[in-house]
């Protein structure tokens, strides 16, 4: 599971509810950066929604981050099948990436 920080002014998105998970369904565009609060984002796909039924840790801190984004087909498909809506998924490296050329100047 990989941790990220970084600052944020204010998130303003719609979350969906799946699983018991909040499940962060825009675009990572819309986390605007700055100086003021730090952000945990984590990832969430059907592998690691499986290790967190039997590991009460790894569900915590899917289930305590600021953003969780959806990577993973399984995902996708369970948000189409369950809450009828399509929704991106944001893979980590995509997302780390976004933010290590977009923001690198807020990154703690």
């Amino acid at each position: 599971m990989e941790l990220w920080s970084f600052s944020y002014r204010s998130i303003v998105f719609i979350i969906m509810d799946l699983f018991n998970f909040e499940i962060f369904t825009g675009t990572i565009d819309d986390v605007f950066l700055q100086d003021e609060k730090q952000c945990i984002v984590n990832t969430i796909n059907p592998h690691s929604f499986i290790v967190s039924l039997g590991d009460p840790k790894f569900h915590e801190a899917l289930k305590s981050s600021d953003v969780l984004l959806p990577d993973g087909s399984g995902i996708l498909l369970a948000s189409y099948i369950i809450n009828g809506k399509k929704i991106n998924r944001i893979t980590e490296p995509s997302a780390l990436d976004d933010v290590l050329n977009n923001y690198k100047d807020c990154i703690i």
